[in-house]
């Protein structure tokens, strides 16, 4: 008898129709790194917790979660903008124009590497900022670290809260951030992003969520790894995803306990 073998995508029904039969779960972070969901599903439910902080000498007021549209010519002009963003594996999306500051937020202690593609330049600069958009810190890269046609950066971990990266003096080619180890192997960026826009910045104590307020939805790209992050000044309280857990990873999960449990008792 041939052997049976599982493919890898054996989800042909969408996630939608077989959603009491799926495994559910939530994580609930600032920074939320994702490797167990199914790919390409819509997250089942979001909740973005308020917050309010305390600014220092040079600013004045309580400071709260959402950024004030400022453009006259925009319709949300006098809203608060609150971008909750997914990230496929590769988290840089920038254009790579010199003085750029792309947004995008990432804790202090989180592990990172950078890759860019070799093009014939010797000169580069990755360039992090705060969220007042100063420079915190800098990863050159150099001809001599090429490997493989692509620039490779040492892993980090950053001491500060990130808020915006640049590139700097060559152009971007197949830049790459990554959450984690030094792979090389380059991922075209992806990105889904719900746009809120509400009348009053969220404030600690205050809540919204996709399913009671009726946000916008968001969507999971394709990758094996993802982020999901608010992109805003003042970070939430916290923020709470629920979403369809790969089953293989459930498995893993399940056995991964009863192999401790069953250390334990010995």
């Amino acid at each position: 008898m041939a052997k049976r073998v599982l493919k890898t995508d054996t989800y042909h029904i969408p996630a939608e129709r077989l959603g009491k039969y799926l495994i559910q779960k939530t994580r609930t972070a600032n920074f939320i790194t994702l490797s167990d969901h199914i790919k390409e599903t819509a997250l089942i439910d979001y909740t973005i917790r308020g917050n309010s902080i305390a600014p220092d000498a040079a600013q004045c007021g309580i400071q709260h979660v959402g950024t004030l549209v400022t453009d006259k010519k925009s319709r949300q002009f006098g809203k608060y903008h609150i971008p909750l963003v997914c990230r496929g594996k590769n988290l840089f999306g920038g254009t790579g124009a010199v003085y750029e500051k792309y947004p995008l937020y990432i804790p202090a202690g989180t592990s990172f590497s950078v890759s860019k593609k070799y093009i014939g330049s010797s000169d580069g600069i990755f360039v992090f900022y705060d969220q007042d958009g100063m420079p915190l810190d800098f990863m050159p890269f150099s001809k001599a670290m090429q490997k493989n046609g692509r620039l490779l950066a040492i892993c980090r971990q950053t001491a500060w809260d990130i808020h915006y990266v640049g590139w700097r003096e060559a152009a971007a080619v197949e830049t790459q951030l990554e959450i984690g180890g030094c792979g090389a192997a380059y991922t075209p960026y992806k990105e889904s992003r719900a746009d809120i826009f509400l009348d009053k910045p969220l404030r600690a104590g205050e809540s919204i969520s996709f399913q009671n307020d009726g946000l916008p939805p968001i969507l999971l790209p394709g990758d094996d790894a993802c982020t999901i992050s608010v992109q805003t000044g003042v970070q939430p309280a916290g923020v709470t995803v629920s979403y369809y857990q790969d089953t293989k990873a459930y498995i893993n999960e399940c056995l991964d306990d009863l192999l401790a449990i069953m250390s334990n008792s010995q």
